[in-house]
């Protein structure tokens, strides 16, 4: 039998303290209710500007929604494994505790990966909207989204695999694991990787239109905030190394927990910025100079010159294919204004593309 009371011996020079021990679990309860409170309001934007201007609910705005839902799952499972040792150190946590914070982190792992896993593809399906005339990056999407749901249902339910029996994961039981460091490396890695194609993604879609440079970036970087997030990726996933050789998992896994729980809620922020342009022009367009009848394109819907631009580098009978989106979009962007100016846009669209349809195909990309 063990002559300490903790679930390792403490370090030379230091007393374990099994009443009042040293603890950083306030940082994990201050993160799994500060992150929430911070994605839920991105999140309620969203969906007043679905819901009230555009009047239109996508497959993405589902997918954010149940992104939010399962990440609030996550940071009520991490504040509760405080409850059982979870940012103290391993030799101030008895061993009855220790399996139970680890029992009860198990559902963390399929709260994590399952809403990572919605975060993603709401970004990417967010991305399909402006690709209906470019099969090629249809096929490269929907290539990510397999890989992100192949690697998350696998991350999420790895607990069923990494060590047999199950039980040796809490309580050390005679059997076997796999190496667990380079698992949890592994699919961090995969993790960083598909932000960073995320990320990128848009470029593909925005170098061959003929737009201004200034306006493509401007449009590149609205599109890519969803993406953003692969830098507290990155950072998640540097800090991993420093805690391969250290026993210490409560104290360590607090830390790693407190970063997860950033690193989702910050991409569930991402995705929801690029369809708040909407609302920034229809609500707040004196804080930022945007005039409400401002004709620049609604972002979260492919606008006319986005939509043109696509047609300038597609054969002219293809164009007839996409006439009833620019519609649609128009109509959705931009009828909750109201009045004759959304009017006169919307027929200054059906006469351009009409226009359009007219030339000659040699001419087309000369428009």
């Amino acid at each position: 039998m063990a002559d300490y009371p903790g679930m390792l011996p403490p370090p030379p020079g230091v007393t374990p303290n099994m009443i009042d021990p040293e603890s950083i679990g306030w940082k994990l309860l201050v993160a799994g209710v500060v992150c929430p409170v911070g994605a839920l309001l991105f999140w309620l934007l969203r969906v007043y500007t679905a819901r009230c201007i555009l009047r239109k609910w996508h497959t993405d705005d589902w997918l954010i929604t149940a992104s939010l839902v399962l990440a609030i799952g996550l940071s009520a499972v991490d504040m509760s494994q405080t409850e059982y040792g979870m940012g103290i150190h391993m030799w101030d946590v008895t061993p009855p505790d220790f399996q139970h914070a680890i029992i009860v982190g198990i559902p963390a792992s399929i709260f994590y990966n399952l809403s990572t896993l919605c975060v993603k593809a709401s970004i990417l399906f967010f991305y399909l909207r402006f690709a209906a005339a470019n099969p090629p990056f249809r096929i490269a999407v929907y290539t990510v989204l397999f890989v992100v749901i192949v690697y998350s249902l696998n991350a999420g339910f790895s607990f069923l695999y990494l060590c047999n029996p199950i039980r040796r994961l809490w309580d050390g039981s005679d059997g076997t694991c796999v190496d667990l460091y380079t698992a949890f490396l592994v699919s961090s890695a995969i993790n960083s990787a598909t932000d960073v194609v995320i990320l990128l993604l848009p470029m593909w879609l925005l170098w061959p239109l003929t737009m201004e440079l200034r306006q493509k970036i401007a449009v590149g970087l609205v599109l890519m905030t969803g993406g953003f997030v692969c830098g507290v990726s990155f950072f998640r996933l540097a800090t991993i190394p420093a805690g391969k050789d250290d026993p210490d998992v409560t104290w360590n896994y607090c830390i790693n927990n407190i970063w997860c729980l950033v690193e989702l809620y910050v991409g569930i922020v991402c995705a929801c910025l690029p369809c708040l342009k909407p609302f920034v022009r229809k609500r707040l367009p004196s804080i930022f100079g945007i005039s409400p009848a401002a004709s620049s394109d609604d972002l979260s819907s492919p606008g006319p010159s986005v939509m043109r631009g696509q047609m300038r580098h597609m054969p002219v009978s293809d164009i007839s294919l996409h006439d009833k989106s620019i519609y649609d979009h128009s109509s959705s962007g931009w009828s909750s204004s109201g009045g004759n100016t959304d009017m006169a846009r919307t027929e200054s669209v059906t006469s351009a593309t009409t226009d359009e349809k007219k030339l000659p195909r040699d001419q087309i990309s000369t428009v």
